[in-house]
């Protein structure tokens, strides 16, 4: 700690809490390290990353040594075969896959041609005693059979994905289950479909002792339906994971379901629900588990954006939930005047949601909507977080200002994210009047701009208008502010609206000139904290005296500054704190790196 007439700390990252390889020498070898002199433990875990055939094909025949470390029972193989030639494959399957077997932990092929010939060179057995894991990308169901019936025979076979090939529309992937549900050790299960089919048959018949499979972890990547999911998990009592990559209708009517107990299920995510909430619901007062995790993806279906049907579900059906994750995708222009999307998503802030902390966020592109929630995670916005490493005297109460704070507006906070928006102006002007119902119904306290790359200054202010709860903004580029357009006095014109604002905190990616400074000072005369990505050719000494100049008097709240800026180093603390020293800009201040990251806090008077 530096101690002036002002208080300057400097908090430097190092890394010193990297660990690196210890290399022990003997006591009358030479001080210059060498390869050998590593411990074998350090040598296995650097095989780990590489490919076992690289591996021997390196360091095989270098010495003894080596060929002890490659051929002790200690060193798992894992296999990785894509695109050799059938002679090569042959030839690592005779000399280096069949001899080790007993060693062979998993084992991954990549291609269709590989499959074939690898399994016509190698016979899967009992004696592949550590096999934990395989991966087959592009197999066909009739060898996929054939090679599930080999792999029954393997002892610690824990793990399996599949990817299977060609367009199977009308094939039953009943037969292909009922062998994957036979592996008497799986936990781990995934398949998927190497096209795109609605029409496909899962038809696993249970039949007489039949036994229950062992998997925990169950990844359906391909489209099925909500009668097809209920007749797969009946065979998975020890389910702990379910995963879905899209549901579509079902022939079944699902409410006629028996109910399904699934004592262990504690998390289902579904990528895509192309059901309506009819029969979503229906199916979940149907199953019975303890989840504590829901992914649901609703799609264009209006009733996924009923908060108190979702509130009724979840208090009768999930009690245990504590994340949970919806997405909800609309048209603007295909609602009817009869449907209200920003009323229904405005309940989503009721007590319920609001007690739980699940967060909500709307992204706008144009006319279409994608309305989300899930649990709440800490955000750039979230200020005390990053006054955490704070050095003041005062630090913890500094800190449980901003927590206590937070906390409160944690249950009104809603984002709004615009992105892509590359239209021209007059047809900008167009898109708002769409969203303007939006922005009147939901109090959005955050507005996120990204990618607008044509938005002008004009449309920036009437949007800030039209969102008067905002505590945060963030731009992606302040590209629509250029010094030869907009001058000084005209800024002021078009900024006298915006003064009322109520933003905080205001981070922008990317700062090119100091007109586009003075742009936000003038935008936001409230602000905070200001957190900005600083390119290579900005002169930070400038750009640090120009603004605590203007936080004298035109932003005279502002205590918090980050910068990100490249190849950030100590020399760059130094010059900051030169700068505020020679030209007396603030008192009582802190400067701390962490990484690309500098951050500046100070006391107002």
């Amino acid at each position: 700690m530096i101690q002036t007439k002002r208080q300057l700390n400097f908090i430097q990252a190092t890394d010193t809490n990297i660990k690196r390889p210890r290399v022990e020498l003997e006591e009358n070898v030479s001080s210059k390290a060498c390869l050998e002199h590593l411990a074998n433990e350090i040598f296995y875990e650097i095989f780990d990353y590489l490919d076992t055939c690289d591996v021997y094909k390196a360091f095989s025949t270098l010495n003894i040594r080596f060929q002890d470390l490659l051929f002790s029972s200690s060193y798992r193989l894992k296999m990785n075969l894509y695109s050799q030639s059938e002679s090569v494959l042959a030839d690592r399957c005779r000399h280096l896959l069949i001899p080790n077997r007993h060693r062979l932990l998993s084992l991954h092929i990549r291609n269709e041609s590989m499959v074939s010939s690898f399994f016509h060179l190698c016979t899967i057995d009992s004696s592949f005693a550590c096999l934990e894991s395989v991966v087959l990308h592009s197999v066909e169901i009739p060898q996929l059979l054939l090679i599930l019936f080999y792999l029954n025979s393997l002892p610690r076979l824990f793990s399996l994905t599949i990817t299977i090939d060609k367009d199977y529309y009308y094939c039953n992937l009943g037969d292909v289950y009922r062998l994957i549900f036979s592996l008497p050790t799986l936990k781990y299960n995934k398949i998927s479909l190497a096209t795109y089919t609605e029409e496909l048959s899962i038809d696993v018949p249970i039949t007489i002792n039949e036994k229950f499979s062992s998997i925990k972890y169950f990844n359906i990547d391909y489209s099925c339906s909500l009668d097809q999911l209920s007749s797969l998990i009946r065979y998975l009592p020890n389910l702990c994971h379910l995963r879905c990559e899209r549901v579509i209708e079902s022939e079944t009517d699902v409410k006629r379901y028996s109910p399904l107990k699934m004592s262990h299920l504690t998390l289902m995510s579904i990528g895509c629900f192309e059901t309506d909430f009819d029969d979503f619901e229906a199916y979940m007062k149907e199953l019975t588990s303890e989840l504590q995790v829901l992914r649901v993806n609703g799609c264009y279906y209006m009733g996924y954006l009923d908060a108190d049907r979702w509130e009724r579900l979840i208090k009768n059906r999930m009690p245990c939930l504590k994340k949970f994750y919806l997405q909800c995708d609309q048209c603007i222009d295909d609602i009817s005047s009869d449907d209200s999307p920003h009323e229904l998503i405005n309940k989503f802030s009721s007590p319920f949601w609001l007690a739980r902390k699940w967060y909500r966020e709307l992204k706008i592109d144009h006319t279409d909507m994608t309305f989300l929630v899930y649990p709440h995670k800490k955000e750039w916005f979230d200020l005390y977080e990053h006054m955490r490493h704070d050095t003041y005297s005062n630090q913890k109460s500094i800190e449980n200002y901003y927590g206590l704070s937070q906390q409160k507006k944690d249950r009104y906070s809603t984002l709004v994210t615009l992105e892509g928006c590359t239209t021209a102006t007059h047809r900008f002007q167009c898109t708002i009047d769409i969203w303007k119902p939006i922005f009147d119904a939901i109090r959005f306290t955050h507005l996120n701009i990204s990618n607008c790359i044509n938005m002008s200054v004009t449309v920036l202010i009437e949007l800030l208008g039209l969102l008067p709860n905002l505590e945060s903004l963030k731009i992606s580029s302040l590209s629509m502010v250029q010094s030869k357009l907009l001058s000084i006095t005209d800024t002021k014109q078009r900024l006298s609206l915006s003064f009322s604002n109520k933003i905080t905190k205001v981070k922008i990616d990317k700062i090119t000139e100091k007109s586009q400074i003075q742009f936000i000072i003038n935008l936001c005369p409230r602000m905070k904290y200001f957190d900005v990505d600083c390119i290579l050719n900005i002169d930070l000494r400038m750009f640090v005296s120009f603004l605590l100049t203007n936080q004298i008097t035109r932003i005279p709240n502002l205590c918090f500054l980050c910068l990100n800026v490249p190849s950030a180093n100590e020399n760059i603390i130094q010059t900051i704190a030169r700068t505020i020293e020679l030209e007396t800009l603030i008192d009582n201040y802190t400067i701390q790196r962490i990484e690309n990251k500098i951050f500046l806090q100070w006391k107002l008077k």
